[in-house]
């Protein structure tokens, strides 16, 4: 179990209520991530029209079907930097943990190793979380859960699975304010080994020139429990978060043999 805190940092002395809430750090958790609360995307244009504040900042005239929705938290029309809020934790595990398990029963025998972090998030950035950045190449799950146009109406979207913002060429500057739409709970447990054999012996093996025949089988990271929904085989919570998924992919290992004692 981990805690990191701020007693005391030299920094600006705030007055301003709203700084001191979201830049002054005496005091303060250092494991926390600050930005905008969202409320999913805009499905439609009368969406868009109905909005009771002002988003953008020029009276929501850059707002499109397929863009990300935030709250203004003050309710006082205008979505500003005073509308931030705690939207996280940082990269680093507040709570590390293992369980190491098994059992033998009648020549069966089986060992498991589980491990697993919780208290800590990650942020999609760059071409996870826009499909086109850097001229990369789509995620499947870009093209699953995009906001789609209707060809007929391309104000509303057709793709009942729609929980990303509509596909852009450049990095659309409503998408990228930094918010909890593209924070991520990075808590996961993780078989990391488990180990299984089966041995003949004794009696069992009487009347044969072999004192002890054993079967067996391993594997390493065959199981692995997230929180990361669709991002899930895009990002591993156990590696050093890269937000933009371009980590080398965990390999999964199994093995197996016979051991024969004579």
């Amino acid at each position: 179990l981990t805690r990191n805190r701020w007693e005391y940092r030299d920094e600006t002395i705030y007055t301003d209520p709203d700084q001191i809430r979201i830049y002054q750090l005496t005091g303060k958790s250092a494991n926390l991530s600050w930005g905008y609360k969202s409320n999913g995307i805009f499905m439609s244009q009368a969406e868009i029209d109905k909005l009771t504040f002002n988003q953008d900042g020029v009276g929501n005239t850059t707002l499109r079907p397929g863009d990300i929705r935030y709250v203004d938290l003050n309710n006082d029309g205008l979505l500003d930097w005073k509308d931030q809020d705690i939207i996280g934790k940082g990269t680093f595990p507040e709570v590390v943990y293992s369980l190491v398990t098994g059992g033998t029963y009648k020549g069966f025998s089986l060992e498991m190793l589980w491990q697993g972090s919780t208290g800590f998030n990650f942020y999609v950035t760059g071409a996870a979380a826009s499909m086109f950045s850097n001229e990369s190449i789509p995620h499947d799950y870009h093209y699953t859960y995009r906001w789609q146009p209707d060809p007929a109406n391309p104000t509303v979207n057709i793709n009942p699975n729609a929980q990303l913002p509509a596909a852009s060429l450049g990095l659309n500057p409503n998408n990228i304010k930094r918010s909890d739409f593209w924070m991520k709970d990075a808590t996961f447990i993780r078989l990391r080994n488990v180990n299984i054999s089966y041995s003949l012996g004794g009696k069992r093996m009487s009347g044969t020139p072999i004192k002890n025949l054993q079967l067996f089988a391993s594997a390493t990271n065959l199981l692995t429990f997230s929180r990361l929904g669709f991002y899930k085989n895009t990002f591993d919570p156990d590696a050093n978060l890269s937000g933009e998924g371009r980590n080398y992919p965990i390999h999964k290992n199994i093995s197996g043999g016979v051991r024969i004692t004579l």
